[in-house]
């Protein structure tokens, strides 16, 4: 009995699986059907998994077209409008990870900048009066 390999996945981040790349080929070629329930997609581990590799092999999120990621997913029941609200979200998820991240280094940088010791005022200010 052969182990799969783990896979390790983030939100919406780049996927990598340690293990045998033939049995990711395998998974890539195996016949995938959609899960609908009450008409909603389910994404599943292999759902996300495909819609991250076809959005990397098109040229990353902003080169990629829901078509695009469609044709390359190649899921039974897979509907076009499905992809191109999840490409949305995805690309909304990005752009709100850089906001984060800049906010985080210009408070990194901003409290780097306290640290600067702060000028006393000019000699005969306010002392005479």
């Amino acid at each position: 009995q052969q182990q799969q390999a783990p896979v390790s996945l983030s939100l919406y981040g780049s996927w990598t699986a340690t293990g045998q790349q033939q049995q990711q080929q395998q998974q890539q070629q195996a016949p995938v059907t959609a899960s609908l329930r009450n008409g909603k997609l389910i994404w599943t581990d292999e759902l996300r998994h495909r819609f991250i590799d076809a959005v990397n092999q098109l040229g990353g999120a902003d080169a990629a077209t829901p078509g695009g990621v469609h044709s390359l997913m190649r899921v039974e029941g897979l509907h076009y409008w499905h992809v191109q609200g999840r490409l949305l979200h995805y690309r909304h998820q990005l752009r709100s990870r850089e906001v984060a991240q800049k906010a985080r280094a210009a408070a990194a940088a901003a409290a780097a900048s306290d640290d600067v010791p702060v000028t006393t005022q000019a000699a005969g200010s306010l002392e005479g009066r």
